[in-house]
């Protein structure tokens, strides 16, 4: 069944406002002029629905070309699914995962040269594997290598994703097999497939491996 557009509702509401209008005051009880002047009103009405091109207001969408935007979007609820269209994740979900990685000891050093906050490494990261146009069938899972571990024990559950604690590897950077699948539309043209991506190259030097899984069904 076709999606009915904004000003379909409209029309359909104002008809049974009609209807019902009609079911209380009878067209019978009322004299010419009046029943001339409703008719009249009505078509106007309608006319109006028909040709007017926005029946709501319409927020500013912030746009620019850099990743700063994520953080104006997460400021409106009503633009909550633009970040998740960035990222695959509510901006909830982005803080929990931000709680439980910010003050792992691999994002702190001693040197002068501060690193870039928490906060936009992980934006980076996400950001670039939604960019990789993986097909997804239910959720976004990122396996590593045997040699690698995951720590299985979920840490904190919200959205309806279960966010398991993330291990940290201080290994050297080297190009790490990870197969991806996220929660976004799939591409008919694309099929699952391992991709290797050096964790360099998306915003975290040291093996930053966040696994997220969906929740069971039944579970909230």
């Amino acid at each position: 069944m076709p999606r009915r557009t904004y000003h379909s509702k409209v029309i359909r509401s104002y008809l049974a406002h009609m209807v019902m209008r009609d079911l209380l005051m009878p067209p019978e009880t009322l004299d010419f002029q009046t029943q001339l002047d409703k008719l009249t009103l009505d078509i106007q009405t309608l006319d109006a629905i028909m040709k007017t091109r926005y029946l709501r207001n319409r927020g500013h969408v912030a746009k620019a070309g850099n990743l700063h935007l994520a953080w104006v979007y997460a400021e409106n609820p009503e633009d909550h699914g633009r970040f998740t269209n960035m990222f695959c994740v509510s901006p909830f979900v982005f803080e929990v995962i931000l709680e439980l990685i910010q003050d792992h000891e691999v994002f702190h050093n001693n040197s002068n040269n501060r690193q870039t906050p928490v906060a936009q490494q992980l934006a980076v990261t996400l950001y670039s594997l939604n960019a990789q146009d993986l097909p997804p069938p239910d959720g976004r899972v990122l396996h590593a290598p045997r040699e690698m571990p995951l720590d299985p024990t979920p840490s904190s559950t919200c959205c309806g994703i279960a966010v398991s604690a993330p291990s940290i590897v201080t290994t050297p950077v080297v190009p790490i097999p990870i197969v991806v699948t996220s929660p976004c539309p799939p591409n008919p043209l694309s099929s699952p497939r391992p991709i290797t991506v050096k964790l360099s190259d998306i915003g975290l030097g040291a093996g930053l491996i966040i696994p997220i899984t969906p929740l069971p069904k039944g579970i909230v």
